[in-house]
């Protein structure tokens, strides 16, 4: 992969399981907890999984992805390029002055072949109205966050973009 070198490691954990890193020796530790029945699923089950849910929420749509650089928005991105390989992709990240997301963003978009929408995150009077905005049109109360805010700004970008839809790694 393109940004294999952003890694020190790898290492695979069981779906449950416990992860702690240290993050001045960066070193890790597992801790491996018992599995209820009913377990989550196999791992060569959860491609099929994803990919039927990402076709039947995504048929007939306009769809966006908000890619913020991280594992499950680009997941969703790669399976959804890998099931259309021939559609125009447009993704949306959040802008802040924080975090190495954007580098990780832009890696992502362009090992995908997805044109990237950078989205400034508003603060002050601006963060509080589209907080307004998405809690008015959502079906429960929104969470006053840095998250919050700046999905509403890719919702909105994507909008004004034409998209009736954005998928996102949550």
């Amino acid at each position: 992969l393109d940004n294999y070198v952003a890694f020190a490691g790898f290492i695979t954990v069981a779906p449950g399981d416990a992860v702690e890193i240290a993050y001045t020796s960066l070193e890790a530790r597992v801790e491996q907890r018992d599995k209820p029945e009913g377990a989550p699923l196999a791992t060569e089950q959860i491609a099929p999984v994803l990919c039927d849910s990402l076709e039947r929420l995504t048929k007939g749509r306009s769809v966006g992805f908000a890619i913020s650089g991280g594992v499950d928005s680009c997941l969703l991105a790669a399976l959804y390029r890998d099931m259309y390989p021939d559609a125009r992709m447009v993704g949306f990240t959040a802008v802040t002055s924080a975090g190495k997301d954007l580098q990780f963003a832009r890696m992502a978009a362009k090992r995908l072949d997805i044109k990237l929408v950078e989205v400034p995150v508003p603060v002050g009077a601006e963060a509080l109205e589209l907080h307004r905005e998405m809690t008015r049109v959502s079906h429960s109360a929104m969470p006053l966050s840095g998250n919050a805010v700046g999905f509403g700004a890719l919702c909105r970008a994507a909008r004004a973009y034409g998209l009736d839809a954005i998928v996102d790694g949550t």
